[in-house]
């Protein structure tokens, strides 16, 4: 595209009726194309108006393909680019021509295999995957729709196949029926530009979009003032934030996360602040009892974000029954419900309602899981790929260019992501402190018993146990505990209120679970230190027995994983 072929696109508009204020001037940038004011200086409230006619919609697509009305409104209109693209009989030849091409979108779903190392560990990496999966059957939908069929098994390409077809496909000429290649191109097309067909015609489907021609020049910036105004004659967008320091016009695409802007747009913005961290969670077999006393609202993602483009299978696949989404931002670090959620999981069967064990330890679940997903890999940036420069796909100066960019755009996607993970993590971290300071009186933990229980002291001794907290083992510490639990059942003088520890101890019911080998090891490992230590009724019974009143009233603290006792306390 030159600035020619602008020039000719904005004749054409003009001559079908769009009005575009004097001072707006349009004209190639870094980004592409974009819209600038001739005299910044000037006060000025600049619009562009674009006329019924000139707005693509999927009527036209309807129309021109001759598909029925159950055909989808947006594969529909993606047929109608991909037919348009193939063949310059139409009135929009202008507009098509000055269409980015597949590569210059920036999209990660034309990214090669080497480039999505780039996205390695993170949501958007399998995003891609996914939604590429999606795509290709939403393909097959579309060419069922033209009653024709592809036989190239692009379903059974992997990440480095399909990227080697993508580019073969688009090197030629589009044709029509198109291959999936231009399909994808035509998707792109749609999600980077655009709007709610819903906006001009209010019996249109909620899915439905249109494309806008010489609006869609108009390039994002958060918080810009704008407004839009639909009617019936056509629509317009009046700019009243004015330009910014360059001089260039901006519209407002909505409140949107970089995963979304770059994967639909082909761009990252740095310090975005409607980042969102996305959170899938697993819900099959979660007790709905547990979930309504801890009040969890179980959202999809649909009901998150309203994008302006999507298509059946995304629509259908967001989320599954058994999963639900919840999204971390800087408004809401901390989203409602996920540590509820959490807590709910580990509630007790029999509980009839909210406890500070159950929080707390699905606080430490929820900090543990994050930690899986994020840990040494939100973190892991990729080195610029300077190996690549002239080699395979990359010889030439425009894909080396587009390197650059898939590159930057990748990490300022990865950064943003990261800043907000370490802050949901700092969020817990300091949720907790604030717990264990609140209800400190309903807390033991070893620290306490070593230092205030003098029998404990004894106990050590006889197994030769170091008293200092810090020197002492995993294992170590959770026979301590046990020992302890089983002393004050036999009545040993406490520092602490101990009656919960004997109720619990009396009301449980010595149960075989995942563990019991561990706890059968630690029987046979102390059976003969209990006369040392003074276990009058020492048994297998009894040190199950402890276990359970351990598993019911206690988390693991921090990354050691150390028991904390907690007394039965409700919220």
């Amino acid at each position: 595209m030159s600035q020619k072929d602008i020039s000719a696109l904005v004749v054409w508009s003009q001559s079908n009726g769009c009005k575009i204020s004097e001072n707006i001037e349009f004209r190639l940038s870094a980004n592409g194309v974009s819209a600038f004011l001739k005299k910044p200086a000037l006060p000025s409230e600049p619009s562009v108006f674009v006329p019924t006619s000139m707005i693509i919609s999927p009527r036209i697509a309807y129309s021109e393909l001759k598909l029925g009305e159950s055909a989808n409104p947006v594969i529909a209109l993606k047929l109608l680019l991909c037919r348009w693209k193939s063949s310059r009989e139409h009135q929009f030849g202008p507009y098509i021509e000055c269409l980015p091409l597949l590569r210059n979108i920036g999209s990660p779903l034309a990214f090669s295999s080497e480039e999505l190392t780039f996205l390695s560990g993170t949501n958007m990496y399998h995003g891609v995957l996914l939604k590429r999966k999606q795509l290709i059957a939403e393909y097959r939908k579309a060419l069922s729709y033209l009653e024709v069929k592809n036989p190239t098994n692009y379903e059974e390409y992997d990440q480095a196949q399909l990227f080697k077809t993508i580019m073969e496909e688009t090197s030629n000429k589009c044709q029509y029926p198109p291959s999936f290649s231009w399909f994808l191109w035509a998707h792109l097309i749609v999600t980077s530009r655009s709007f709610p067909y819903k906006l001009i015609d209010p019996e249109a489907s909620d899915d439905s979009v249109m494309l806008l021609p010489i609006i869609d020049l108009f390039n994002h910036k958060p918080k810009s003032k704008v407004t839009w105004v639909p009617s019936s004659a056509g629509f317009e967008l009046r700019l009243q934030g004015g330009a910014d320091i360059n001089g260039e016009l901006f519209n407002n695409y909505g409140p949107k996360g970089n995963e979304e802007l770059l994967m639909g747009y082909g761009f990252a913005l740095v310090d975005n602040e409607n980042e969102q961290l996305q959170l899938t969670i697993d819900v099959n077999g979660v007790c709905e009892k547990s979930l309504q006393i801890w009040q969890v609202p179980l959202l999809q993602l649909k009901e998150y974000t309203y994008p302006v483009c999507d298509d059946e299978s995304s629509t259908s696949n967001q989320s599954s029954p058994t999963s639900v989404v919840f999204l971390s931002n800087r408004s809401r670090i901390l989203p409602d419900g996920l540590l509820e959620l959490f807590a709910s999981r580990c509630a007790d069967l029999d509980d009839t309602h909210k406890t500070l064990k159950a929080l707390l330890k699905g606080l430490s679940n929820l900090k543990s899981a994050l930690d899986i997903k994020f840990k040494q890999k939100l973190d892991k940036f990729q080195t610029f790929p300077f190996t690549l420069k002239g080699t395979g796909y990359f010889k030439s100066e425009e894909m080396m260019s587009s390197l650059q960019t898939n590159y930057e755009n990748s990490c300022i996607y990865r950064q943003s992501q990261l800043d907000l993970w370490l802050l949901l993590k700092r969020k817990l971290k300091n949720l907790e402190k604030e717990l264990l300071k609140q209800y400190r009186s309903r807390i033991i933990t070893l620290g306490d018993i070593m230092k205030k229980e003098s029998f404990m002291h004894d106990v050590a001794t006889q197994l030769r146990i170091p008293l200092v907290k810090d020197v002492l083992s995993s294992y170590d510490k959770e026979v301590l505990i046990r020992i302890w639990v089983l002393r004050v059942t036999e009545g040993a003088q406490s520092h602490f209120d101990t009656d919960w520890v004997k109720r619990e101890f009396a009301s449980v019911t010595p149960v075989v679970h995942s563990d019991v080998s561990e706890v059968c090891q630690m029987y046979d490992d102390l059976k003969e230190f209990a006369q040392l230590v003074k276990l009058n009724s020492w048994s297998l019974e009894s040190l199950t027995k402890a276990d359970q009143v351990i598993m019911r009233n206690s988390y693991a603290k921090g990354s050691s994983r150390e028991t904390v006792l907690i007394r039965p306390t409700g919220l």
